[in-house]
Parts: structure tokens; sequence; C-alpha cells
């Protein structure tokens, strides 16, 4: 019976979406811009794969998926057909489970030398502006931990184990599920995030509700 109820559904009007999710992309950030979809008045059939970002492209060229999300554009000049959408940008802050957040939240950031710190993996367009970031500060904290999955990253934030850069507006969720409170907010430094399909001018229903939808959130005021 549930056999015969999926191939009904595969037979129906229902849209299909093959999404590629860049593993350097926050898994709460990849559900807010895929939210869009779900509102659109017709039936969504969403699936998702996780990968790395060289990997996804070339699925995304053989039209294995529709569209890539990733916190970077595609490379200029290469072999892959393939087109970049800017979704926004998001302001970023340093959340660490409790018992550090109140450590290194007084004096923030001057107190950040020598803090324990997790971070993405070199390469990582997010890791490139902290450094400098850092460096503007003249901070030098000491990094324990780096992680090119966003999710393992924050997953060792949450044991404890060091500082991790986020979203600011995913604060809310990242209390809740990670127990995680901010520390303070990263000044200029932003994350971009992009759409990369097989079109310069996009067909797909779902894909185009995802490059349309208003994602540049910023902190509330105060």
């Amino acid at each position: 019976r549930m056999d015969a109820a999926l191939r009904e559904a595969d037979a129906s009007n229902t849209l299909r979406l093959a999404v590629g999710i860049s593993d350097a992309l926050p898994k709460l950030i990849a559900y807010r811009l895929m939210e869009a979809v779900f509102h659109l008045p017709q039936q969504v059939r969403l699936v998702c794969r996780e990968g790395e970002f060289d990997t996804l492209l070339a699925e995304l060229a053989l039209h294995h998926l529709d569209v890539v999300l990733t916190d970077r554009p595609a490379p200029h000049g290469g072999n892959l057909k393939v087109f970049s959408h800017g979704l926004g940008e998001f302001d970023i802050t340093l959340f660490g489970a409790p018992e550090l957040a109140r450590r290194y939240r007084k004096g923030f950031p001057a107190n950040l030398d020598g803090a324990p710190l997790l971070l993405p993996t070199r390469g990582n367009a997010l890791r490139g502006q902290i450094e400098r970031w850092l460096e503007t500060h003249y901070l030098a904290p000491r990094i324990v931990g780096e992680f090119e999955d966003s999710a393992l990253l924050t997953t060792f934030g949450r044991a404890g184990l060091g500082l991790f850069p986020a979203p600011t507006v995913l604060g809310e969720e990242i209390a809740a599920q990670l127990g995680a409170e901010p520390v303070g907010t990263l000044d200029e430094v932003r994350e971009q995030y992009y759409a990369i399909s097989n079109e310069r001018r996009i067909r797909h229903p779902a894909v185009e509700a995802i490059r349309k939808a208003p994602v540049s959130w910023s902190p509330p005021a105060g």
C-alpha cells in the first residue's frame, strides 16, 4: 500500500525540488532559505542532499540537482555552466555554552585573547573574514577546532569546547536547540549566501521562490 501511495504521489501534480546544501551552510539557515518553497500554491516534494561544494556543483551541472545553496558563488571561468544568485547577507555573532558565554561576554571583544574558538576550515569565506576581524582588533584567540561541516562545528560548540560563529538572526534557535548564548557581534563580519542554478533566468518556480524571498536579516535593535 505504501509503494502504491508513493507511485500515486509521483504521478500527481506535485512539484519536485532537488536541493544541494553545502556542508559549510548552517542547517538552520538552509531551512530559512527554503522556507518560501512551502508557501507556494503548488505542493512541493523536497529532496535535500548535503555535500562538498565542488561535488554539488558537478551534480548540478549533470542536472541531478535543481539548485545548490551555499556560502560562496560559483567560480568564474570554470567549465561548468552554472549561475550564482545572491540571497543576501547575515551579521555574525560569537556564541558559546552558558559558562563560556558568561566568561567572555564581559569586556568583549578585548578579552578574546586566548579564548577557545571553533572555526570553519581555511578556504571557507567566513573564516577569512573572522581572521581579518581578529587581526584588526589585535586579538589572538586559541583555535581549538576547525570544521568543514557547520553542524559538527555547532555540536562541539554546544559541548562547551569553544566559542563559535553563527548568524546573529539565529540567536533564538541556537538557544533553543544548542543551549548556547550570544557573546558578542563581530562588527563588519557578514556571511553571504547564494543559490546556484543551471539557468541565468530561473524557470523552476520553487527555485525562483528561494531567490526572491527576503532573507537578508539583521539583529534586532538594541
